[in-house]
């Protein structure tokens, strides 16, 4: 960050080129307004949404003996519970309505609300064979009928912008179809990357730990996947990763989830101050007052909370080491995964424009677009270099982690977080190649994205504040760009110099920040927009062996998520602080075979069996999908756990020699009782 000195220079030196050539807004940072009524206030459009669905739990993963226990705890749940489901389940809808120009030609987004501004009626849980799918496939659930309800409210004349003029009066609708899993849990471990699009994401950006709805296309097939010849940088296609599904996503869902296929309909309704003041979002005293005539960068405080903590093994000559997102050359470390979502709080648009995003395997120029962007040869496309300055603060306010840093490369709508009268449906940043966020709408780099993290590990496990401050440059302009008498932008030098990282030579050039009028001034002189970049959130760093694996309950509540297949809710087998016990010895690359036993007095058990890293001395905890071997166990037996010792890693190049694994377990289904119960007893 430059000192406040630098940039009151840098102020200066706007003001001086702006009294020396005139300037204008430009008009292509567009704003939203709408006719106004006989006391001047705004007249919106409203449009009700509804939906007729299914949601439910499959225990097809749950042992045969106890499914019977589990329906009967299920069907006792009140509808808290299945609404937690169900909210869950409509998320998934957010990619293809959000972006819907990709899927209906000519039209743009229909965006849900909040689900705080969602209504729900339910009808009775019962648990039968759900079938579903075109090879009508057949699952054991315990489910449940619904409606959901909301009202859109937005600038006037968004609805028909975004339909192609079919919501232009009350009482005209479109209606959207889905394919969702009746059975929203468990999406990764079930169908893998089946209903996963990766789309213009950089390579591995899928973590099960994020949340699903960042992907989730259920019109993704089997076949939509980029040749392994493929020399693009960018994903162009459903599945770019490994390992590649076999499977069509609404066979996978009918399979493993149950296919529910319900429809969204959306129908204009007559203009009514009473129901757009119920439905208005953000409201009094959740976020400052929208900046009128401008952009306005803001952080999402929920967002950067959900958190989660674990072990990933980086090898040499990574991305994350080539770009320091890790504070080692490679190996084990230890990472807080967090969201980053930043709202524009504005009645205008936050305009960036074009910038080139690589599609084929040519290198292209290291610097553009003013020495902002620079390529990233690793990733293969454009970084901004000053997106963000994330911290990992002790009690003090010290830094706590390494100095690793967020490398910005896409700023586009994502999600609507505003439903208000200066918030429009319509939007025109949904590509890569033409970026900004809408008035209203918020972009999000989620969890699981590389580099969006920090490394802990050689940080003492305790509790932290984890701080992201957006646009700490101020190169972006919070506020009115300005433009020339021709509406040509202005640019103006700043102190900051970008270079090229893996170039030789190497090439550097000043960064140019667009010109920027700000919504108004603090005490000091500086615009008030810069005063809300700052957001804030509580992080647990865990002990050694542990990570949100560990956690006593899953992050979306009490069996939320059940079953062998979860990735939460396990507790480590022995003494943490017992290397015996994190570092287990087997001979490396060999077969091994645990016995273990669950005592009589204990509930059905998941045994898992996860690498130890013997550089650092601790069990990974791993997840389901990282686990050496993972098993059911009922109470009173001993079950033989094969699984392969885990080898050296890169000819124990960082200390990996291999040879060593920890156990993790968990309860079946977590409301039979309490944690502290007798230990499962595992002998080689």
């Amino acid at each position: 960050m430059k000192s406040v000195a630098a940039i009151a220079a840098v102020l200066m030196l706007q003001g001086a080129i702006a009294r020396a050539q005139p300037t204008q807004q430009c008009s292509f940072q567009s704003d939203y307004p709408s006719p106004v009524d006989a006391n001047g206030k705004p007249i919106g459009a409203l449009v009700e949404v509804d939906l007729y669905s299914q949601v439910g739990v499959v225990l097809d993963d749950v042992p045969p003996a106890k499914r019977a226990d589990v329906a009967e705890w299920l069907l006792s749940q009140a509808t808290d519970y299945w609404k937690a489901r169900a909210i869950r389940q409509i998320t998934l809808a957010y990619y293809r309505l959000n972006f819907r120009n990709y899927y209906v030609s000519n039209q743009g987004a229909l965006p849900l609300p909040d689900p705080s501004l969602w209504t729900f009626a339910f009808g009775t849980a019962r648990r039968a064979p759900y079938v579903s799918g075109k090879k009508q496939s057949v699952v054991d659930a315990v489910f449940i009928d619904y409606q959901m309800q909301s009202v859109i409210l937005t600038d006037y004349n968004s609805p028909s912008a975004s339909t192609g003029n079919r919501l232009n009066k009350p009482g005209d609708y479109v209606t959207m179809d889905f394919g969702l899993p009746l059975d929203p849990s468990l999406l990764f471990q079930r169908t893998g990357r089946a209903c996963y699009d990766e789309y213009g994401y950089p390579r591995n950006s899928i973590d099960p730990g994020g949340e699903a709805w960042y992907f989730y296309d259920d019109t993704c097939t089997a076949k939509s996947a980029q040749p392994l010849d493929s020399t693009a940088f960018a994903c162009n296609y459903c599945h770019c990763g490994f390992p590649r599904p076999t499977l069509d996503c609404l066979d996978a869902l009918a399979l493993k989830e149950g296919l529910v296929q319900p429809t969204f309909a959306f129908t204009r309704l007559p203009w009514s101050n009473t129901v757009a003041d119920s439905y208005r979002l953000p409201r009094s005293g959740d976020m400052p007052p929208p900046v009128q005539g401008g952009s306005d960068l803001v952080g999402f405080g929920p967002d950067l909370a959900k958190q989660r903590e674990i072990y990933r093994y980086f090898a040499p000559n990574s991305c994350e080491k080539n770009e320091r997102c890790i504070g080692a050359d490679g190996g084990w470390r230890k990472l807080i995964m967090f969201n980053s979502t930043d709202i524009n709080n504005g009645t205008r648009d936050f305009h960036v424009g074009a910038i080139p995003y690589v599609t084929s395997g040519t290198v292209p120029p290291p610097i553009i677009d003013h020495g902002d962007y620079v390529f990233d040869k690793c990733h293969g496309h454009y970084h901004f270099e000053h997106y963000g300055t994330f911290s990992y603060l002790d009690k003090q306010g010290n830094p706590a982690a390494g100095d690793q840093q967020k490398r910005g490369f896409c700023l586009i709508d994502l999600i609507r977080l505003a439903n208000a009268e200066w918030s429009p449906m319509a939007i025109k940043y949904f590509d890569c190649k033409y970026q900004g966020i809408t008035a209203g709408w918020a972009d999000t780099y989620n969890i699981g994205i590389p580099c969006q993290w920090k490394d802990v590990t050689d940080t003492p496990a305790g509790n932290y504040t984890l701080t992201a401050l957006v646009n700490p440059d101020h190169i972006l302009c919070e506020g009115s760009l300005q433009c020339d008498a021709n509406d040509n932008q202005i640019w103006d030098d700043t102190a900051f110099m970008t270079c090229s990282e893996g170039y030789d030579p190497q090439v550097c050039e000043i960064a140019q920040a667009a010109r920027c009028a700000p919504q108004g001034t603090d005490s000091n002189g500086q615009p008030l927009s810069w005063g809300n970049n700052l957001d804030a959130a509580p992080s647990t760093h865990r002990d050694c062996g542990l990570s949100y694996v560990t956690d006593p309950q899953s992050i979306y509540g009490v069996a939320q998520e059940i079953g062998p297949l979860r990735d939460t809710e396990f507790s480590f087998v022995g003494t943490p602080n017992l290397k015996s016990d994190q570092l287990r010895a087997c001979t490396p690359g060999s077969s091994a075979i645990l016995k273990c036993t669950v005592p009589s007095t204990s509930p059905t058990q998941v045994v898992r069996v996860c690498e130890s890293s013997v550089k650092l001395g601790c069990g990974t905890a791993c997840r389901y999908h990282e686990s050496l071997a993972n098993v059911i166990i009922e109470p009173g037996q001993t079950v033989k756990v094969p699984f392969t010792c885990p080898a050296a890693r890169d000819g124990g190049a960082f200390g990996e020699y291999g040879g060593a694994y920890s156990l993790y377990r968990a309860m079946a289904f977590g409301p039979d009782g309490g944690r502290k119960l007798p230990d499962v007893s595992c002998v080689p």
